[in-house]
């Protein structure tokens, strides 16, 4: 696997083209939205917000850190060539680490994103 950050969506137009033509899953604890990318190398994508809402940068970068770890051990088994982003609702923050890693889980295999 190449450097994390060759794996994130960092830039404002493509969470927008993502959110705008991407298709919508919500869940407990986020909302899933996923596009395909027109990538040469077959690269899957993932950004990740959490908004104030959530709670104090602290929680937030916190939340953040559990959303991108969980996207990073799920990476082997997710279907290459799309731009993802994961939104976090308010609720997450009681969410232990095994319920949001499972709530995430579900929100991929819902959109048939995990390979079998």
């Amino acid at each position: 696997m190449k450097n994390r950050s060759h794996y994130a969506i960092t830039k404002k137009w493509l969470y927008r083209q993502v959110y705008s033509s991407g298709s919508k899953t919500v869940t407990e604890y986020c909302i899933v939205y996923i596009r395909k990318n027109d990538l040469p190398e077959g690269i899957t994508r993932c950004g990740f917000t959490v908004t104030k809402k959530v709670g104090s940068a602290v929680i937030r970068n916190k939340m953040k850190r559990r959303m991108r770890d969980i996207f990073f051990r799920l990476y082997g088994n997710i279907r290459l060539g799309y731009d993802m982003v994961i939104v976090a609702k308010p609720v997450i923050v009681n969410a232990s680490f095994q319920k949001l890693s499972e709530d995430i889980y579900h929100g991929l295999a819902v959109n048939d994103m995990l390979d079998s």
